[in-house]
């Protein structure tokens, strides 16, 4: 409801109409190594769009957080999770290293 809300307002303000963000969410389960090769391609968007240096630069991004360069309270704090994040020892250095290509090409299906 909050999207269709905030559409609505949008569409007044600019004359426009339909989806603001039509097709741009996909959700699906995932295996652990999609689940890594995932988080750091969306931690790295904002490096490989040239935003920032690095990815805990990018003031958006749990990245920083996660580093420890800084605390968030947007970040729920799940335990089973963080232990999962927890895994990678040295975040900084693993998102200062852009995946391998052939781990990007992947295809979502519905």
């Amino acid at each position: 409801m909050t999207h269709k809300r905030y559409a609505d307002y949008v569409n007044g303000k600019r004359g426009w109409t339909g989806h603001l963000w039509q097709q741009r969410f996909y959700s699906c389960p995932v295996d652990e190594l999609f689940f890594w090769v995932t988080i750091k391609y969306i931690e790295r968007n904002p490096v490989e769009a040239k935003l920032v240096d690095h990815a805990a630069d990018y003031k958006w991004s749990s990245a920083a957080y996660h580093c420890g360069l800084r605390t968030d309270s947007l970040i729920t704090r799940d335990e089973k999770f963080l232990g999962m994040l927890n895994s990678c020892r040295n975040w900084h250095e693993w998102l200062a290293t852009p995946e391998a290509p052939d781990r990007l090409a992947f295809t979502f299906t519905s």
